[in-house]
């Protein structure tokens, strides 16, 4: 079975309907992947829409794709937050978006810690790097992004129990009662200097958990996609796909 490439499409057509790539995906066919004219692709729009088509070469620099065959997926329930202080620079901010986004993470809040230097502000980049992390893991729905100006006015959004990121003798084991079944939960994950003591008041006034990743200190990025990991496990998000779903046939985009 010949691999279907999937790519982007915001505004998804009906079967029988033509969807122009934009320049950036069509770069990627042409350019990167080399796709010819007739190959099998896949389109999603990010909120549940998919379909499935055949490659249509319009010049050198334009691409189209018909839609034979579509559906519109569930939005994955129930949901995992990720709440996680600002950082210092963008890379470990990448690789929290894309392995979350992989993952599972319904919504990215970003929130100015004591020990942050500046604010997070909301940045096109994110969902560009969520819309790459969706096409190669075969995600229908994309991730999405908030900003706080402080931990407390970040738990103020969230549904379901909250967990946050601990060591010493004071953090508990991770466990079932860190999510809900129905409302699903947050992660907390501090700063590089870790969260202030009025930061863990504003936990303890909303319930939250102090859980612990393990006898090892994890750099904040390395905390986050194992906390997120260990929710969504909890919530059953790693069974496997139901019959169904569109087939993903390889792991590239």
């Amino acid at each position: 079975m010949s691999h279907r490439y999937r790519f982007y499409a915001p505004s998804m057509p009906a079967v029988g309907g033509r969807h122009v790539l934009s320049r950036d995906e069509t770069r990627h066919a042409l350019k990167a992947v080399r796709m010819r004219d007739g190959d099998p692709v896949a389109l999603f729009d990010g909120r549940g829409g998919e379909g499935v088509g055949r490659m249509e070469i319009l010049s050198g620099k334009d691409a189209a794709v018909v839609v034979e065959s579509a559906r519109t997926a569930p939005p994955p329930m129930p949901s995992v937050t990720l709440v996680q202080a600002w950082l210092n620079r963008d890379a470990p901010i990448e690789h929290i978006i894309w392995r979350g986004t992989e993952l599972g993470v319904g919504r990215f809040c970003f929130f100015r810690a004591a020990h942050s230097d500046r604010p997070p502000k909301r940045r096109d980049k994110w969902e560009r790097w969520a819309i790459e992390a969706c096409k190669q893991c075969g995600r229908a729905w994309l991730p999405t992004f908030a900003v706080a100006p402080s931990l407390e006015a970040a738990l103020t959004d969230t549904a379901g129990p909250i967990a946050v990121a601990a060591q010493g003798p004071g953090a508990a084991p991770f466990g079932k009662d860190a999510v809900d079944a129905e409302a699903g939960g947050a992660f907390v994950v501090g700063p590089e200097g870790g969260l202030t003591e009025e930061e863990l008041t504003a936990c303890r006034r909303r319930g939250a958990r102090f859980v612990s990743l393990g006898a090892h200190t994890l750099r904040a990025e390395a905390a986050a996609v194992l906390g997120a990991s260990l929710m969504l496990y909890e919530l059953r998000r790693f069974a496997p796909p139901r019959d169904g779903d569109l087939p993903q046939e390889g792991a590239k985009a």
